[in-house]
């Protein structure tokens, strides 16, 4: 039997991200690895990110920011309420506030 490998690809240097954001994002995620690493990758893109781990902080951190929360992104399935009544709550406060829902499931 025969095996045929592919071509030995030269390795690159692996450029900065182009995209530059801005804004601020507030990452509400009960995983905390995945929160740590997702609060990151925003970070390293210019984004300005408040961390929560359950909406209860989340409410915390949206009443101290005073409306600068531009995006929520936010877990459907967490303890305390869920994604989507967080959003509702959020909105209701800022009705110009942006949703993103992510799911594990």
């Amino acid at each position: 039997m025969h095996y045929f490998l592919p071509p030995k690809v030269p390795q690159h240097h692996i450029s900065p991200l182009p995209f530059r954001g801005s804004g601020t994002i507030l990452v509400v995620e009960d995983n905390d690895e995945l929160r740590k690493l997702t609060c990151k990758i925003l970070t390293e893109c210019g984004y300005t990110v408040f961390s929560a781990s359950n909406p209860n902080e989340a409410l915390e951190i949206c009443n101290r920011s005073a409306g600068t929360v531009q995006l929520l992104l936010t877990d459907v399935v967490i303890p305390g309420g869920g994604g989507h009544a967080l959003a509702r709550q959020l909105t209701q406060i800022d009705p110009s506030l942006r949703v993103l829902y992510t799911s594990g499931y």
